[in-house]
């Protein structure tokens, strides 16, 4: 869902979504905190995110989520911003996650019921094994 309204926290951008996106993406919300419970929470623009990093590209610098979590127009975006032996996490469950489209760290899907969240409980391990308890 685009929108130009800047969330200070996540609780005003769940607020702010219709019932029933509010109803798809609590649950894999409720998951995220309940795996990586002392990740930083932020918003990133319209992104919930959890955890923070500092990236350096080639052009430019920021800070970015670990694991981000939006709705959009058709669904909704979970983001897996973590690599292991140079490969995104999220590119390589790809063919487990169940029914969404997958890039390198984006899982889309137009419902929860189409992700296998078994697969996506895995990946939040992986995370949390990876960039560890804290971030």
């Amino acid at each position: 869902m685009k929108s130009t309204v800047a969330f200070a926290t996540h609780e005003e951008y769940m607020a702010s979504l219709p019932p029933e996106k509010q109803a798809e993406l609590q649950p894999l919300y409720d998951l995220i905190v309940k795996i990586l419970p002392k990740y930083e929470r932020a918003m990133f623009g319209n992104f919930m995110g959890f955890g923070r990093y500092r990236y350096q590209g080639k052009t430019c610098a920021g800070e970015w989520f670990h694991v981000g979590l939006t709705s959009n127009k058709t669904g909704l975006s979970l983001y897996v911003c973590c690599t292991a032996n140079g490969k995104y996490l999220a590119e390589e469950a790809k063919d487990k996650l169940g029914k969404a489209t997958v890039g390198k760290s984006c899982i889309r899907t137009s419902k929860l019921a189409n992700l296998n969240l078994v697969e996506v409980e895995k990946l939040l391990h992986r995370v949390k094994e990876i960039e560890g308890e804290t971030t």
